[in-house]
């Protein structure tokens, strides 16, 4: 079932994907992401949620796919690095299915609306910050999906040549290898 995002109002990006029925025909499970920051709060108390959610006329929904798709961190277990090389993962309690053909997006949200939290982000045109000896262009996205920001939750724009970046997992699930389930009756 469906749930909606709590009511406070916060500031959150958003970076949309597409599920390519080539590559995923089955769909998949995603397991978690991978975030790159460049800062961090300086208040332990505070974190940052990551959330699945459906895409709604192609821009974030207000929706979860579900109540377990929200990933979170308190500022200690963030990880920052000046190149974008260190990733922090947010892992999901539960693998979440993703159905092929379909577009979604993750929102990560920082609480308090900290302005201290800062992500990486690829923008076509740039150099690439992780090697910057060798002055490398970005020439193409690597995603087909687009980053959005938002000061309400509910109103977004669109960045149409920048990308957040991060890492997805998804689950593998070995078929070959049967797996058997005993039952016992217990005597009331």
């Amino acid at each position: 079932a469906r749930t909606p995002i709590p009511v406070a109002s916060t500031d959150p990006l958003s970076q949309s994907f597409y599920v390519d029925p080539e590559t995923y025909p089955n769909g998949f499970y995603v397991t978690s992401i991978d975030l790159f920051f460049k800062t961090k709060s300086t208040n332990n108390a505070l974190g940052v949620s990551v959330e699945l959610r459906e895409l709604d006329d192609g821009y974030p929904s207000q929706l979860y796919i579900s109540k377990t798709d929200s990933a979170y961190l308190k500022t200690p277990s963030i990880n920052i690095s000046s190149n974008a090389s260190v990733a922090t993962k947010f892992a999901f309690k539960n693998p979440i299915y993703l159905n092929s053909g379909a577009d979604y997006c993750f929102a990560v949200r920082p609480d308090g609306n900290d302005p201290d939290f800062a992500i990486w982000v690829a923008e076509l045109g740039a150099i690439d910050i992780t090697n910057p000896d060798k002055q490398t262009r970005i020439e193409q996205a690597y995603n087909s999906g687009v980053l959005f920001t938002s000061q309400t939750d509910k109103t977004w724009t669109a960045k149409q040549n920048t990308d957040m970046k991060f890492t997805m997992r998804i689950a593998e699930f070995a078929v070959n290898t049967p797996k058997y389930a005993y039952y016992n009756n217990i005597s009331s």
